[in-house]
């Protein structure tokens, strides 16, 4: 089985294009770093949605990635192992006072997906560090990298390309 992390900067639709493809599939399991967010904010006793506003400080911010990686951990530990594996989220969360990275190379080393896909807006100058983090972490997972543009209002390439790469993973 095949295990593929899928990211987008905030901008990309990343999750409304990877539903569209996802409909063709039936033996995927998906984990959705929103999903994870919640439990994650619920864990800290925060019951607001909003990232910015539950972590407005820096040692919220750190104590959310450290128990979000923990429970991703937990939520990967589950899933069936005759699946494929989608992993959709973002490499970093952003806050008041800057972008926090979520994922660590060792995670990557440890979980090496097949596939690294980042999902790009045309706000290239929002979404390079981002792309630089796809880059690097496909590099140290030993994972192949693909990169989907996404033009506003036109998803219909976006989609092709999305299916396509997933028909030659899967």
């Amino acid at each position: 089985m095949k295990t593929v992390f899928v990211f987008g900067d905030r901008d990309s639709e990343k999750n409304e294009i990877l539903s569209i493809v996802l409909k063709n599939y039936r033996n995927i399991a998906v984990i959705d770093f929103e999903d994870i967010f919640v439990k994650t904010l619920a864990s800290l006793g925060k019951n607001e949605i909003n990232l910015q506003t539950a972590l407005r400080d820096i040692d919220n911010a750190k104590k959310f990635k450290t128990l979000f990686v923990k429970i991703l951990k937990e939520e990967i530990k589950t899933l069936p192992k005759n699946k494929n594996i989608i992993v959709s989220g973002y490499f970093t969360i952003h806050t008041a006072y800057g972008d926090v990275i979520l994922l660590s190379e060792d995670f990557f080393k440890k979980h090496a997906p097949d596939a690294v896909i980042w999902m790009e807006s045309e706000n290239e100058k929002k979404t390079l560090p981002s792309r630089e983090y796809a880059v690097v972490f496909s590099v140290i997972s030993g994972s192949v990298l693909k990169i989907i543009k996404i033009k506003p209002g036109n998803y219909r390439e976006a989609i092709r390309e999305l299916e396509k790469t997933f028909r030659l993973l899967f």
